[in-house]
């Protein structure tokens, strides 16, 4: 921040060398002197003349009551209390117009180091400060605003890779809970005629993780809000190529395995159909009775099997979870470590917008405060409103408030 948008021109030039002349003299001191216990005692004396005199009169109005008589002697007491005090006045305005001087002089002085005053140096320097305060806080919150939008950018980031990750796994989880239901399927299926077109079923069966099922799985996982195509587009397909070859293997070895052990029973069955006569429907039945028990041990070895893949998936996504919240504490501890930034102090200052805005202004402080004051704080506080109504109410067409809360009093001066 460049100071010459802070501090005027005139404020840099050079300093003029004060002098003490004119300031105070000796003479200034002996005209004080001089003129001033002369006149205070002339003054003393003036006072107590007119108090006298108007004491004695203040006594008579006690006694007598006012009378015409009395009014006019009253009247004639304070023309001559106003001509003495103007003599009063005239009296010791030399000498106090001497002091007023010296202690203007000396107040001046000491406004030119007020920070505090318009116009003097501490002021701009500090004005300075407070310009350089405000652009340092302003960058320290776009620093953390664009930190906390980074921040959630990498955990959308990280959130959509472990969503499209845990789908990817769950969708081959599927694909080898399908394909071994299928070779149940066969088993259970067997008869003496399907035997061999089963057995061949069996021997061919295709052992390898496909692809055409990828692109819909991906495209299924919702995309978070707020990040761009450029971020996201690309992240199915590196997801899947980073985990492809462990699915593979994954499912190769899950469903070879399965078919293995469901071809040997299935050749044993069949062989066995195969020994029975021809049409001998019975023993055929009883073959396939013998071996359900084992085929219902298998299954249930492959429930339990199921089960826990699934808990590995579970187990997996608490895992990056977690990990995802360690990260995250340590991306907010580096969002919390500020930059340097002066000392300051932060207050709220109102900028009223439009004229409307005083009258929200005064209803709010009437609501929190002007309620709990009384007359005579509040008269105080809106001498300058009350003295403008009273103006209105006094001119060639008066005008006046008409509400229940406001009296109009009469107030008769006697001139």
């Amino acid at each position: 921040m460049k100071s010459s948008s802070l501090i005027p021109s005139c404020a840099l030039e050079p300093l003029v060398q004060r002098g003490e002349d004119g300031f105070v003299s000796p003479d200034n001191i002996s005209t004080i002197v001089g003129l001033a216990p002369d006149a205070y005692t002339k003054n003393v004396a003036s006072n107590e003349a007119c108090r006298k005199a108007g004491h004695a009169l203040l006594q008579r109005v006690a006694e007598e009551g006012m009378s015409d008589t009395l009014d006019m002697e009253i009247a004639s007491y304070l023309k001559k209390t106003k001509a003495t005090l103007k003599v009063m006045n005239d009296r010791r305005t030399p000498a106090t117009q001497i002091m007023d001087e010296i202690r203007s002089r000396y107040t001046a002085l000491e406004r030119e180091l007020d920070a505090t005053k318009p116009d003097t140096i501490p002021s701009y320097l500090q004005q300075a400060r407070n310009g350089y305060a405000a652009q340092k806080r302003a960058e320290e919150e776009d620093r953390r605003r664009e930190a906390l939008r980074r921040q959630r950018e990498i955990e959308d980031l990280n959130k959509y890779r472990q969503d499209l990750e845990m789908a990817y796994k769950r969708a081959v989880n599927d694909l080898i809970n399908e394909n071994i239901k299928k070779l149940f399927a066969l088993n259970r299926g067997i008869t003496r005629a399907n035997a061999d077109e089963t057995l061949e079923t069996l021997r061919t069966w295709d052992l390898y993780l496909g692809t055409e099922w990828v692109v819909s799985t991906g495209n299924d996982v919702p995309v978070p809000a707020g990040l761009g195509p450029n971020l996201t587009d690309p992240m199915p397909r590196e997801v899947w190529i980073s985990i492809k070859s462990s699915c593979e293997q994954q499912y190769t070895y899950e469903v070879s395995t399965n078919r293995d052990q469901i071809l040997y029973i299935v050749k044993s069955k069949a062989d066995a159909l195969k020994a029975i006569p021809a049409g001998d429907s019975e023993r055929e039945a009883q073959i396939l009775q013998q071996s359900a028990a084992d085929d219902l041990l298998i299954e249930q070895t492959n429930a339990a099997r199921k089960v826990d893949a699934d808990r590995g998936i579970r187990r997996a996504e608490e895992t990056q979870s977690k990990a995802a919240q360690l990260v995250d504490l340590f991306s907010q501890a580096a969002i919390a470590a500020p930059a340097y930034t002066p000392n300051t102090t932060v207050k709220k200052r109102i900028k009223a917008l439009a004229p409307e805005a005083f009258l929200q202004i005064i209803s709010f402080w009437w609501a929190e405060q002007g309620c709990t004051l009384s007359i005579e704080e509040l008269s105080s506080l809106f001498k300058k409103q009350v003295t403008f109504c009273e103006k209105k109410a006094n001119q060639a067409k008066p005008v006046f408030i008409n509400h229940a809360s406001i009296l109009y009093e009469d107030e008769v001066k006697a001139r």
